[in-house]
């Protein structure tokens, strides 16, 4: 693991110690004056407990004089502060020391094992020194936390676990990367020119992951990619990455402040040395710079002075050296690594080094590396694509495309077939021809690239405080501007245009924004089928996406053509095993689910589950289990809900930080199969915690959020908290109104909770109407075989016989059962509508019926329910009245008793 970054400025208001650039300078100077084996004890003593003086001195020594740095100057720097050193043994949360991995200016990262045992597994504790604790400290650590908790990728370290010491100091679990530097790694194994390309695309790729969740790592330096034994490269260490969205974390856009200049010198973007605005071509130009490292053995600029305006004059106006120079004279000019050793690295001669050096990829990586962020690569993909076009000796789009250039690359890729030609004109004709297309692609490829990057920068620049005018901006705006952008600027470009539609429809369905969504998915959608054809792959994910929003929506009609569609293609491209097919084999069981083909519905669930253990997709994984979960749950199957929710759950705390969205998810679905089992105490703190997550992941009026404020309020309502429970389900029908529609399912599903609770509270009349609006929602946006159908259909025939309508609620109640027909006469729904029709018959006098009902249905709910479940009590009350009217208490004292007696030797039996 690196070590946590230094602070290359001082910020006011904090509890560190400030350092002035006149300070800091006039430190350096004096220890560069020294000899070498004399400065660490100079800058020891003169910056004393100023930990970030130390640690910005030891940045600009380092720069300045590469021949005196080594890995444990700084380790030893800060060796005598705080004892850090010596926390082998301790325990921090569940993890115990092994050692330390290196000590910075702001804290340490340890390495540690987890020995709670739950399971071992070594992990990298970035913990925060407990002198430095100040606001932008701990600020950018939990910033750090919750930008990892939002990235998953294979060559991205991850996020396992956070939490604070004993004492208060705050501090993350990562991924414990066992590697060294990329460039010790690539001359240790003594990679040549092209292997190092092919190592440099992957780290392109894990960077590239963290620009699509909009977040910059603006911190991409060798000691941050580390590489392992087996060749993986690691990104590590996002202390000071910007996250450009910020709706993870609430509904308005954090950006509206001027970032800290906070960046490790020689390899910042000339926008991060002047402190303009942050966007993922300061990324790319940091890239730049890495590759010219890997490639010619030395840094680009050669910066003999430490004073800012020194190094802000060499990187942003200073044109930064060639790579045959570098390679030539290396850092300073000095020759301990000369250019034969630098080709040795390489595997290669120094006048084949030269030769490659001074050649195309040359202009790869000055294109990276321009001043002007506008100028460079507009993507990461992109500077990576043109990476790959090189390997492949195709032209790269960074080399002006001249005829001679294209016929040079053609002959290149060709030579043995230009060789044997019969005919140099029928090769030239072809070659022509091969080239134009080419050329056209190129450019056509580039264009849509610099279209989508400009649009993206300029939407998220409307943030900026100098366009907002300091007004904080929220997602919603900012996607409707976008939006709006797109008509206006991109009309005459569909491609591109089709890409960003599909990129905010996605948004916009996941804000519950859905006519909005499902226009501009549709829109996209006509314009990919038109220009890529019906089987390609950006076709299925616009499919894909268009199909759960109307699963969202309960259109399950418009839903299958859609899912089924992207699934078909997804498994011509992929073959069985890919992410993409396992997600979409889910929202096919879920639409299966919503069509109450319950065991359909649980195959796809399995058959996602089984393609998603042999692929590393955590958040899937644990969205495939929730959802088993709650098929379990509807089949009445509680306790192997249960067993599926705790083994997603248990999945999440090895990972993730407490509030990572599957996590609050799993919560939420926890605490409704608690509660219904009774396990009220074990349920309440799950549902408060969800409720409280989801309101701040996603804002109050997020359909998440209005699912969690019905759950809570049926549970207040269970426990008996009836005026508490009265206002969440008022307050979460007029969200539901505002926010789905009146005629959404959901708003259905909330009025048949207040029309329950009107029941209980023994307001009958109020609660027939609200049950019969619920119908008139659910037939208009269900199937009749819903579940929720006959749920509510049982909950009016209660009503109706408290009011002396048993006739009429026998109807009912014979067209709930209808709808449970296909689950299993043990379904706790089953039992409730056959007790609630023995009930009806009693009131009718059918004493036969009702007596043979109520002995087949209670024991069984009191069995599955609980004798303290409300349901079990009612049918329990309707059974004592019955036979007490009748004068056979004994009869009901008998099945009471056999019942409990019954369920007593159960119980003991499992213990």
């Amino acid at each position: 693991m690196s070590l946590p970054p230094s602070e290359p400025s001082s910020q006011s208001g904090d509890s560190a110690p400030g350092t002035s650039d006149a300070a800091l300078l006039e430190v350096v100077e004096q220890a560069q004056a020294l000899p070498v084996d004399e400065r660490l004890n100079f800058l020891r003593r003169t910056c004393a407990d100023n930990h970030l003086l130390l640690a910005q001195a030891l940045d600009r020594l380092r720069l300045s004089s590469p021949e005196w740095w080594d890995k444990s100057i700084e380790s030893r720097a800060f060796a005598h502060t705080d004892g850090l050193h010596e926390r082998t043994g301790e325990m921090i949360g569940p993890y115990r020391i092994i050692r330390s991995l290196g000590i910075g200016g702001m804290g340490e990262v340890l390495l540690a094992e987890r020995d709670d045992r739950q399971f071992r597994q070594q992990v990298a504790l970035k913990l925060v020194r407990r002198g430095v604790q100040s606001t932008t400290v701990l600020a950018r650590l939990k910033a750090e936390r919750q930008i990892l908790a939002s990235l998953d990728h294979p060559n991205i370290a991850r996020l396992l676990d956070g939490g604070t010491t004993s004492d208060g100091t705050p501090y993350i679990a990562m991924e414990y990367i066992d590697g060294i530097a990329i460039d010790q790694y690539c001359d240790r194994h003594k990679l040549d020119i092209d292997a190092r390309l092919q190592l440099f695309r992957t780290v392109c790729s894990a960077v590239h992951s963290a620009h699509q969740n909009l977040i910059v790592h603006r911190d991409l330096k060798p000691s941050n990619i580390l590489v392992m034994a087996d060749g993986t490269p690691k990104l590590l260490d996002f202390g000071i990455a910007k996250i450009l969205d910020e709706r993870s974390l609430t509904h308005t856009l954090a950006v509206t402040q001027y970032d800290m200049r906070v960046m490790t010198p020689d390899h910042a973007s000339p926008e991060q040395i002047r402190g303009d605005l942050i966007t993922t071509a300061s990324d790319v130009y940091c890239l730049g710079i890495l590759l010219f490292e890997l490639l010619a053995g030395a840094r680009p600029f050669v910066i003999k002075s430490q004073r800012l305006s020194d190094i802000e004059r060499a990187i942003c106006d200073e044109e930064p050296r060639t790579l045959v120079t570098a390679a030539e004279t290396g850092e300073t000019g000095a020759t301990a690594h000369s250019l034969s050793q630098i080709a040795e690295l390489r595997t290669t001669s120094p006048a084949k080094l030269k030769r490659v050096l001074a050649g195309e990829i040359a202009t790869v990586v000055t294109v990276a590396m321009r001043k002007e962020p506008e100028r460079r690569y507009s993507s990461v993909e992109q500077f990576s694509a043109d990476i790959e076009r090189y390997l492949n000796h195709m032209p790269v789009t960074a080399c002006k495309d001249t005829w001679q250039y294209r016929t040079r690359k053609f002959i290149r890729r060709h030579r043995i077939g230009v060789g044997i030609a019969a005919s140099a004109a029928l090769a030239i004709v072809g070659f022509t021809s091969v080239t134009i297309v080419q050329s056209q692609r190129i450019a056509q490829e580039k264009a849509r690239a610099e279209d989508v990057s400009t649009f993206l920068v300029d939407m998220f620049q409307q943030a900026d405080p100098q366009q907002s005018r300091g007004r904080d901006i929220t997602a919603r705006e900012i996607l409707d501007m976008g939006a709006r952008k797109i008509e206006l600027q991109l009309s005459d470009q569909p491609e591109s245009r089709a890409l960003l539609q599909t990129t905010i429809g996605k948004v916009y369905a996941q804000l519950g924004i859905f006519d909005d969504a499902e226009r501009l998915l549709r829109e996209s959608l006509a314009v990919k089928e038109a220009r890529y054809g019906q089987n390609d792959i950006s076709v299925a994910e616009t499919l894909e996406a268009l199909g759960n929003l109307y699963l969202d929506k309960k259109e399950l009609a418009a839903a299958t053509q859609p899912l089924e569609q992207s699934l078909r293609i997804y498994r011509l491209r992929y073959g069985k095993q890919h992410v993409a097919i396992a997600r979409t084999v889910r929202s096919l069981g879920l639409l299966k689910q919503q069509e109450q083909k319950l065991d359909e519905a649980q195959e796809r669930f399995i058959e996602s589950l089984d393609i998603l253990s042999n692929l590393d997709d955590r958040d899937q994984l644990i969205f495939t289990l929730n959802t088993l979960a709650m098929l379990l749950e509807q089949k009445g199957d509680y306790a192997g809900a249960e067993q599926q929710y705790r083994r997603a759950l248990a999945r999440d705390d090895k990972t993730l930080g407490h509030d990572y969205p599957p996590m609050v998810l799993t919560y939420q679905n926890l605490a409704v199969i608690l509660q219904k089992q009774g396990r009220m105490q074990e349920a309440l703190p799950l549902f408060k915690e969800s409720l409280s997550l989801y309101a701040k992941i996603y804002g109050p009026e997020h359909p998440r959020t209005l699912l969690a404020m019905s759950n809570y309020g049926m549970f207040l309502h269970r426990i008996r908290d009836l005026d508490a429970a009265e206002g969440v389900f008022h307050k979460v029908i007029e969200l539901d109104r505002k926010v789905r529609g009146e005629s959404h399912s959901y708003t259905g599903y909330d009025r048949v909770n207040l029309g329950s609770l009107y029941y209980d509270r023994g307001r009958f009349a109020e609660s027939e109407f609200e049950l019969k609006q619920a119908l008139d929602i659910y037939k208009s946006s269900l199937p009749a075989n819903h579940a929720y159908i006959g749920a509510a259909r049982r909950a009016l025939a209660t009503t109706l016989i408290a009011q002396g309508k048993s006739r009429d609620a026998i109807v009912e109640l014979q067209l709930a059962l209808k709808v449970f027909s296909q689950l299993p006469p043990t379904n706790p729904q089953v039992l409730a509508t056959n007790a609630t029709l023995g009930k009806a018959y009693a009131d009718l006098h059918r004493d036969t019926d009702a007596e043979t009902l109520y002995r087949e249905t209670y024991p069984l709910l009191f069995k599955n329910l609980g004798a303290d479940h409300p349901l079990v009590l009612r049918v329990h009350n309707w059974i004592d009245a019955h036979y007490a009217t009748r004068g056979k208490q004994e009869i009901a004292a008998q099945l009471f008793a056999e019942t409990a007696a019954s369920a007593a030797n159960k119980q003991a039996l499992t213990k």
